[in-house]
């Protein structure tokens, strides 16, 4: 399908991502704030830490930003254009007879060929044979996402069990990265640290946390390139 059948839905789409780019910070934060910084609870400086978090929360969209957003015309009108793009086929005319043959054809064979791209690009984000820093898998984040959507776009041409074994330890990899993001807001906290034996504690505390997460990202990306891609089979 030619890409100007969507380039207006792609824009538009583009816009939504980025108005909601602050939900991922938002979760991050809740995550670390969760039942009053638990995570937090070997660090001296936990109290001035959950105040600076909860102070960074606040000043993140609230309830009625997003129902503005939602209800304004442009996501309105995003909303209807995909509706009649997906219902009414509005790709249709970006069509010649060339591409009308084929998209009629078995889409097995297009499903095989986007799974094998993606599957080479991963390979290529995370050689097996290298040892990845947090910054190396931080950086292919949008790479590995990319490559588990496409996955779910062509499920059900697959068997469920033998897909979810293949995909489940590279969904356990981006939430690796999450993770590693999650870290980020407390390691820009440090200089408001008054005390240097706190900024030491909690520069040691975040080093065992991102090793410990690393570690665990390293096991199970090394298990996920030794499994056959099931579309192959």
């Amino acid at each position: 399908m030619p890409r100007r059948a969507s380039a207006i839905l792609r824009q538009e789409l583009k816009w939504l991502e980025q108005e909601l780019e602050w939900l991922q910070e938002f979760d991050y934060l809740d995550d670390l704030l969760e039942d009053k910084g638990h995570v937090l609870r070997k660090l001296d400086a936990r109290k001035f830490l959950v105040g600076e978090l909860k102070v960074m929360q606040e000043q993140l969209p609230d309830r009625e930003s997003n129902l503005t957003l939602l209800s304004s015309a442009r996501y309105t009108g995003l909303l209807l254009d995909l509706s009649r793009w997906i219902l009414s086929r509005g790709w249709q005319p970006f069509l010649d007879e060339k591409a009308r043959q084929k998209m009629s054809r078995n889409i097995v064979p297009f499903s095989v060929q986007q799974l094998d791209r993606t599957w080479a690009e991963l390979m290529e984000a995370f050689p097996p044979e290298r040892t990845l820093s947090r910054q190396e898998y931080i950086d292919q984040q949008y790479r590995l996402m990319r490559n588990l959507y496409t996955g779910l776009g062509f499920a059900s041409l697959y068997d469920a069990d033998e897909r979810n074994s293949f995909r489940l330890p590279w969904a356990d990899l981006m939430q690796g990265i999450d993770d590693l993001l999650m870290l980020k807001p407390l390691a820009n906290l440090m200089d408001k640290l008054d005390g240097e034996a706190e900024r030491e504690q909690l520069e040691r505390w975040l080093f065992r946390q991102e090793t410990s997460i690393l570690h665990a990202m390293e096991q199970t990306r090394l298990i996920s390139v030794e499994a056959a891609p099931y579309w192959q089979e």
